[in-house]
């Protein structure tokens, strides 16, 4: 019984009640004296049947009203929750009555307490109900992959998963059916059935087979699974190709593409027709339906040439006039430009306004490749390259006030980005430039670091939005000293920063504390202090330990977190006149790093015996040597980088010819110690084969990546073959690290670094900081170093 009838049921009711009173009689009475069954259990979309016990001492007979609550309100997912019954219950007895109701397919799950109320007259009669509801069994569907191709007259596998859920077992039946597109002609689905007979999910291998008459294209399609009433689906994307296509053309993207048209006007656009495989003979332009119906009055009028003749091989210009009626309704239309000839159908999309109102268009030059730089520091914002060139071309009339903001793909603010000015007023119907300043502040987040913030420039006004994409990388200055920083290293929470300054020939240590921003010099040696110039830091996190080191001899240690250093190794004594009689064989290391388990140092650009590599295990007091053997027609193998990786050490370096032209080379050690060297075939330049420079694993690619001369980069899946390609305008790289998802590489030749996401794709970054030669990844920031400053992005 339907909702409505309770209206008639209450009038009824309100008519018994009438015809019960007064008299001396025994007033009739009922009672609901039970509920069979009291808790009774369905599945949602079923009905349940209860039995009603009315009982009554003075008999009675008349209409009743009966309806079921829940907190004192009718049951809304029950159908129907109220019904009227004639009801004769004699003297004394008990009569049951059957009420049969439907719970709705969305009922909430679990167990109700409801209330199941009789009225008659003025007086009601209740009964609590437990009803408990149960969702449907039910399976999911899914399939991987999602996506494939079949040729005419082969066939494509994807795996199907059936997940059983609420206990589902049975037969599903499998059929291919339309989604976005129909299911073409001839492209069938095998099996047809699946059985899910357990609880865990049913993989199934499913072949879909293309006939040779199958419509070649890209179908999105479904997958639907049935069994009973459930009716499940999955998106799977067919692309049908042909055998060697037969004569076509292609139409190019429809120019300008979006256009504007006045209600009543005329416009026009180009295309260009381009025979293939032989095509000849002459096509008509149409404008059809695309994501938006085609509105009654607007089309292509006149073509030109026309009529449109398109020979075999060759290629045609044409401009559509399209026309809008008056009775064309302002707004935008995502329609498709349809070419055809004969059985060959070519549409592109064309997006078409129709009495657009007053609007801009933006535009953006930025000092690189879409990219602009910034700084945290206000004093550095203030370069030319920090600043965007912003042109906005008034449309329709458009004048009035644009506030300018920075945005991610969601629309939301970037924190810690701003652009000054962030409001311009355009007047008049020309274009305007405008200068705009990107900004950079303490709140930015580190997701950008190193790789650079992907936002989008956002100009607005009323409901006129206009975004363009574009990168800011962040690299702040935050440390100057008088000193040739060589190295920056991090570990322990800290950045160190190690070099030697040659105007006065002391060696210093600084550290960077990411946490609060301070930089501070912790090591300041004199010239007759030690026997070396420092050139390079690393952190030991066996032994808890920070160890400096450089040539000709020398090795700090510190054990506090670089706050206080010992030498260990190239201490001048008053009773030699030089190093060389106190050291007479120096550990000369341009070098350290910590590989795996151990510190491993080595010289690399010198000449003559630099061809060692010094490896300590207990955190840099005591060290042991070993060479790289060299390969036959070379004197020497001098590695200029070390890393460690899939469960082996690799160094690259340079094969000393003194009687011709050096050689490169690749080492493989498991131990760190013995050594097989092979021939690096690097590629020429019109200044020689450049040196690599730097080798760093990458984990989370399980890729080596490799930095050089003339920017040299390379990659490799093991260590020993190697792909390579040059970079331009980055100079000799001789600095990697790795962290947030990029490996940035530093330039010691400019003011720039490379960063790439997979070793492949490179995108030079301005830093200003010149000659970035030592990069370092920590506490989620990089950090690299010049001559004379220290620089972090963000």
């Amino acid at each position: 019984m339907r909702k409505g009838v309770w209206h008639g049921l209450l009038t009824g009711l309100a008519l018994l009640l009438a015809a019960c009173g007064g008299g001396g009689q025994p007033q009739p009475d009922l009672t609901l004296a039970g509920i069979s069954p009291q808790n009774p259990t369905v599945v949602q979309g079923e009905t349940v049947t209860l039995t009603l016990t009315f009982a009554s001492q003075n008999g009675f007979q008349g209409p009743v009203s009966l309806i079921v609550l829940e907190g004192g309100q009718p049951v809304s997912w029950l159908s129907p929750n109220a019904v009227q019954r004639n009801l004769n219950v004699p003297r004394g007895q008990q009569v049951p009555e059957t009420l049969q109701v439907q719970v709705a397919q969305n009922a909430p799950t679990g167990s109700r307490n409801l209330t199941v109320r009789a009225a008659y007259g003025n007086r009601v009669t209740e009964r609590a109900l437990t009803l408990t509801v149960n969702a449907p069994p039910d399976f999911t569907l899914s399939l991987n992959p999602t996506s494939f191709t079949v040729q005419q007259g082969s066939n494509g596998q994807t795996t199907l998963t059936v997940t059983p859920q609420n206990g589902f077992t049975g037969t599903v039946n499998l059929s291919l059916v339309a989604g976005q597109n129909q299911v073409p002609q001839g492209l069938t689905l095998s099996p047809g059935s699946v059985q899910v007979s357990g609880s865990g999910p049913v993989n199934e291998t499913l072949t879909l087979s293309a006939q040779p008459t199958t419509p070649t294209g890209t179908y999105r399609l479904k997958v639907r699974a049935t069994s009973g009433s459930l009716i499940r689906e999955a998106d799977l994307t067919v692309e049908v190709t042909p055998p060697p296509p037969p004569p076509s053309f292609t139409l190019s993207d429809p120019t300008p593409n979006p256009m504007s048209v006045q209600a009543g006007g005329t416009a026009t656009f180009q295309v260009t027709l381009t025979s293939q495989n032989g095509f000849q003979g002459q096509v008509t332009l149409s404008l059809v339906s695309g994501q938006d119906p085609l509105p009654q009055g607007l089309s292509i009028t006149a073509t030109s040439p026309s009529p449109i003749s398109l020979q075999a091989g060759a290629s045609v210009t044409v401009t559509a006039t399209v026309s809008a009626g008056q009775g064309v309704a302002p707004g935008t239309y995502r329609l498709k430009v349809r070419a055809q000839g004969g059985s060959v159908v070519q549409e592109k999309p064309l997006s078409v306004q129709v009495g657009e109102p007053p609007s801009f268009s933006i535009s953006l030059r930025t000092p690189y490749n879409n990219a602009v730089w910034t700084s945290r520091n206000p004093s550095d914002q203030q370069t030319a390259i920090s600043q965007v060139g912003l042109t906005v071309t008034p449309q329709n009339g458009f004048t009035g006030s644009i506030s300018l903001s920075l945005v991610d793909d969601q629309g939301n603010p970037v924190p810690g980005l701003s652009l000054d000015p962030s409001t311009v007023t355009v007047t008049g119907n020309n274009p305007q430039g405008f200068a705009i300043r990107v900004r950079a502040d303490n709140n930015i987040p580190l997701t950008g670091a190193g790789k650079g913030y992907a936002v989008r420039f956002r100009a607005s006004s009323g409901s006129v939005v206009r975004e363009a994409p574009i990168t800011v990388d962040v690299w702040t200055k935050v440390g100057l000293a008088n000193v040739n920083f060589a190295r920056v290293a991090y570990g322990n929470g800290i950045f160190v920063v190690a070099g030697q300054n040659g105007y006065d020939g002391h060696d210093r240590i600084y550290v960077y504390n990411p946490q609060d921003g301070s930089f501070t010099q912790v090591y300041d040696a004199p010239l007759d202090a030690d026997c070396g110039w420092v050139r390079d830091v690393t952190y030991d996190p066996l032994h808890n330990a920070w160890v400096a080191a450089g040539y000709p001899a020398v090795v700090l240690r510190s054990t506090d977190n670089a706050q206080s250093w010992q030498i260990v190794y190239g201490a001048r004594s008053p009773n030699y006149r030089s190093c060389s009689e106190q050291y007479p064989n120096e550990m000369q290391m341009e070098k350290v790093r910590f590989l795996n388990d151990r510190l491993m140092g080595w010289r690399g650009y010198g000449d003559v015996g630099h061809d060692k590599v010094y490896y300590s295990f207990d955190g840099g007091l005591t060290w042991n040597s070993t060479a790289i053997p060299t390969i036959p027609g070379y004197t020497e193998a001098i590695p200029q980088g070390i890393t460690y990786g899939q469960g082996k050490f690799v160094a690259v370096g340079n094969l000393r010819n003194p009687n011709g032209p050096n050689g490169r080379f690749v080492a493989i050690s498991t131990d760190g110690i013995n050594w097989v060297t092979y021939s690096l075939s690097v590629p020429d330049t019109p200044w020689g084969k450049p040196r690599p420079f730097e080798v760093l694993y990458v984990p989370d690619w399980d890729r080596f990546v490799l930095a050089g001369e003339v920017g040299l980069v390379g990659i490799s899946d093991d260590g020993l073959n190697w792909t390579f390609q040059f970079l331009a305008n980055v100079g000799h790289l001789s600095g990697l690290a790795y962290g947030n998802g990029v490996v940035v590489a530093g330039s010691g030749s400019f003011e720039v670094v490379a960063v790439s996401a997979d070793g492949q794709n490179w995108r030079v970054v301005n830093v200003s900081v010149a000659g970035t030669g030592s990069v370092a990844f920590g506490d989620g920031i990089f950090a690299v170093v010049s001559g004379s400053a220290v620089g972090v992005s963000p």
